[in-house]
């Protein structure tokens, strides 16, 4: 489990949980990104912001957000 932060490009991650405190975790949560939701890295160039997809959507993230959202490897045999 990896900070969404230090992901490639590319890869496909599942949210494993949301850490910080009570007001960044309702910010991810009013995002619409929950735990357990299939994530895509669109862009992510290790400065400035992140471009994740979930389902139909793309979302852009901001570093310090990115941080405090813990990934894993998506597990293709279960996708």
């Amino acid at each position: 489990v990896t900070p969404l932060m230090s992901a490639r490009q590319g890869e496909q991650l599942v949210i494993n949980r949301f850490t910080g405190g009570a007001g960044s975790r309702m910010r991810l949560m009013s995002m619409g990104l929950r735990v357990g939701d299939k994530i895509d890295v669109l862009t992510n160039l290790n400065q400035g912001q992140l471009v994740i997809a979930v389902e139909n959507r793309r979302l852009v993230l901001g570093r310090g957000l990115a941080q405090k959202i813990m990934v894993k490897a998506l597990d293709i045999s279960n996708a």
